[in-house]
């Protein structure tokens, strides 16, 4: 939808995940197979952040750029660009770009996208803090599994201690 609407060849949606790099699981069409950059990945660690999209994240800034991107080997053509942080409780949780637009994109192209940012933003923000919920009890439902097979194990070794412990003195009172 935001490929037509800005009538955009390209766009990118992604979020910061709990380590503070940027995972983009949507990138329009066909792109990534087509992109030729070596060892590319959709995750991009926080301390590889370069170019204006890395600036928009660092500044909670929008860029608009009616110019060709230098960009590295192999990668696609992109020349007119907006990107834009998706920014809750003045930190940036996300990024929407959109790039190769025929013509220019104007103030008016930036101001709606950050519009949708400002609508998207409580929505990722709720669903990001839900999958680290998520995430923090399954890891604690692990931690409570591993807890209680020890909690087992040391049962057992008791119960069978004191069995032993049992016979023993039973077999001592026998002997008296």
């Amino acid at each position: 939808l935001l490929l037509e609407s800005f009538d955009s060849e390209y766009g990118l949606f992604g979020y910061l995940d709990e380590n503070g790099d940027l995972r983009v699981p949507s990138l329009s069409g066909e792109i990534f197979n087509e992109c030729r950059v070596p060892d590319k990945s959709f995750t991009f660690p926080h301390k590889t952040w370069t170019g204006r999209w890395g600036m928009a994240l660092n500044e909670n800034k929008s860029f608009l750029l009616n110019e060709e991107l230098q960009i590295s080997d192999g990668h696609l053509p992109i020349n007119n660009t907006i990107f834009a942080p998706i920014i809750f409780q003045k930190r940036s949780i996300g990024l929407l770009a959109v790039a190769n637009k025929k013509t220019d994109y104007s103030e008016n192209d930036l101001a709606f996208l950050e519009n949708i940012c400002e609508y998207v933003a409580p929505i990722l923000n709720a669903r990001l803090e839900r999958d680290r919920l998520e995430k923090k009890r399954a890891e604690a439902e692990e931690e409570i599994k591993k807890y209680s097979a020890n909690l087992e194990k040391m049962v057992g070794q008791r119960t069978k201690d004191l069995n032993m412990a049992l016979s023993d003195a039973e077999n001592a009172r026998d002997r008296v």
